[in-house]
């Protein structure tokens, strides 16, 4: 039977093996994950780069979010504990997807 372009029940298909749809998927999965290190990679180098680093960071993460953290202001003057502190919190908040 011959099948035209314009009849309805005609459909392109493409059979792809099970192992490289596993490993497309594995790959996408990291490439998440990858991203996400990234930028929270970015996020600790602006909070240690510039003054005021950690308000900008919170001010980030809540308007991303929506989830208010205050960081006391003897944190703000060690931004590497501060940033553990923050995370924790945030962690415990649920502001992670």
């Amino acid at each position: 039977m011959d099948i035209q372009k314009s009849d309805p029940t005609y459909r392109y298909t493409v059979h792809i093996p099970d192992r490289a749809r596993r490993a497309s998927r594995l790959d996408w999965m990291v490439r998440a994950w990858q991203g996400k290190m990234l930028s929270v990679l970015r996020l600790l180098k602006g909070m240690l780069t510039f003054r005021g680093g950690v308000d900008y960071i919170l001010w980030k993460i809540e308007r991303h979010s929506g989830i208010r953290v205050e960081a006391a202001p003897r944190l703000k003057q060690y931004p590497l504990l501060a940033a553990c502190v923050i995370l924790w919190r945030l962690y415990r908040r649920g502001a992670y997807r």
